[in-house]
């Protein structure tokens, strides 16, 4: 998928929104956004850790270059993380297993490097070195 020039995938196959790996292809969905004639510099591309780090410096960003003035947000909303999900360890029967995690890992792999490349960088944050 990650290397057809035409990133749609094969009818019956992936559905978008019903296949949580293929919503995961991020470059796939890149190049189909800019195969339909977006252009690179309307793209913001943002990693989730520096949105959960750095809340405030992303979202006034975000605003800046959507062309939108981010003074008419106030501080404590703009830096306030809303989505966040709470930091607790799952119980042992919804933990992904080691071998799993793994299995994951090695099939995305190939579409996490392109992601990199397309990026411009030698890695993601979630790939572990």
């Amino acid at each position: 998928l990650a290397m057809d020039p035409d990133p749609k995938p094969p009818p019956g196959k992936m559905k978008s929104a019903r296949n949580c790996l293929y919503e995961g292809v991020y470059v796939v969905h890149l190049r189909r956004l800019l195969k339909e004639g977006m252009s690179p510099g309307s793209l913001r591309i943002y990693m989730n850790s520096d949105m959960a780090q750095h809340t405030e410096m992303v979202v006034t960003d975000a605003l800046h270059h959507l062309g939108l003035n981010a003074s008419f947000v106030q501080p404590p909303v703009i830096a306030r993380s809303f989505n966040a999900a709470p930091s607790k360890e799952l119980p042992p029967n919804l933990q992904l297993s080691d071998q799993l995690q793994e299995r994951m890992r090695a099939a995305m792999k190939p579409f996490d490097d392109e992601l990199a490349k397309f990026l411009g960088v030698e890695r993601l944050p979630w790939q572990i070195a």
